[in-house]
């Protein structure tokens, strides 16, 4: 009879220990599958910036000469910014 009891609170903390591992298990996997969809989100941010900063580069030096000619003129002014 004691071994009976024995093998059936055996079993049973078996069983729950069985079932905590598999919780953990499916935690591991939803925390994984998060940090996936983290991970792409992230890169499509950062390929978006790439491209943000390549068209501002661009756009920039398609204006770099009307940029360094309107810092002519303001230093030119007045006021200029420019100290001596």
């Amino acid at each position: 009879m004691a071994a009976a009891e024995s093998m059936t609170k055996t079993s049973n903390e078996l069983s729950i220990i069985i079932n905590q591992f598999n919780q953990s298990l499916q935690k591991i996997s939803e925390n994984t599958k998060d940090f996936s969809e983290f991970n792409y989100h992230l890169q499509t941010n950062i390929d978006g910036m790439n491209v943000g900063f390549a068209d501002l580069t661009e756009d920039l030096a398609s204006h770099k000469n009307s940029i360094k000619e309107i810092n002519k003129r303001i230093d030119t002014l007045p006021f200029s910014r420019k100290k001596e």
